[in-house]
């Protein structure tokens, strides 16, 4: 497992797409994370998960603390890890 920080400012992230499995936890903040067509609303304390393969990208209302945690070492260990563009 691969543990980060994020600090989000206003205004959306870019979109990624990999086979990794992310978990984020909210340490400060409000917003929402799109995955696929769907919004997920979250504020601090609260925990989401975004699947693999699944485009996404948070769009808080204002600055933001997110821990994310991913698996994506494991893919890497094993040369599974893909990571593309997403289509438009």
């Amino acid at each position: 497992m691969s543990f980060r920080a994020q600090l989000l400012n206003e205004g959306p992230t870019d979109p990624p797409l990999h086979n990794a499995t992310e978990v984020y936890f909210v340490i400060e903040g409000e917003g929402a994370t799109h995955v696929g067509d769907k919004a997920l609303e979250w504020d601090k304390w609260d925990i989401f998960v975004v699947p693999p393969d699944e485009t996404h990208h948070h769009a808080p209302d204002e600055e933001a603390i997110l821990l994310g945690m991913s698996d994506r070492p494991v893919f890497e260990a094993f040369n599974l890890y893909a990571e593309t563009e997403p289509s438009s």
